[in-house]
């Protein structure tokens, strides 16, 4: 692969150019975003919340919870706080679970919509930023910012838009 230095032209826009040892690890997460986020259970006339949780594996307690965005099927949640991570000794580790519950204005428990096992290093580059040019995201897509860029599945936008 040929690559030109751009370092003396600043006009150049950074490029997503993938690590040779393609390490991608729960330490470089910094923010994890949801699109389309569909379920019988929500109702936009009535107040919800969505929040996450990061999990090592299926059966472990949370690792991390995001706070609770209100009202909005395409949340964005705030980054990552890594002082959480940095004191684990699993930051290392390639793959996670992540699941984003349901919070209701009179109900006192949270109900699990979505669940994704996620390996790191199976996730595609989608760009420098979340995409806000109109691509269209399949029901219940997760997105994984990381500081080269933002990451998910092979299959996370509806081809043909």
């Amino acid at each position: 692969m040929e690559l030109t230095d751009y370092a003396f032209d600043t006009r150049i826009r950074r490029r997503h150019i993938p690590l040779l040892s393609n390490q991608r690890r729960l330490r470089h997460l910094t923010a994890i975003h949801a699109r389309n986020v569909v379920s019988p259970e929500i109702s936009e006339s009535e107040y919800f919340g969505l929040f996450y949780t990061i999990h090592l594996n299926r059966d472990d307690p949370a690792i991390y919870t995001s706070e609770v965005c209100e009202n909005n099927l395409n949340p964005m949640w705030q980054q990552l706080q890594m002082a959480k991570f940095n004191n684990l000794r699993n930051n290392s580790s390639k793959s996670l679970v992540v699941r984003v519950w349901l919070t209701k204005k009179n109900d006192s428990c949270a109900t699990c919509l979505i669940e994704w096992d996620v390996n790191l290093h199976g996730l595609y580059f989608l760009g420098e930023q979340v995409p806000k040019d109109g691509r269209k995201f399949l029901p219940n897509t997760l997105l994984f910012a990381m500081p080269e860029g933002i990451y998910g599945a092979a299959n996370t936008i509806v081809q043909g838009t």
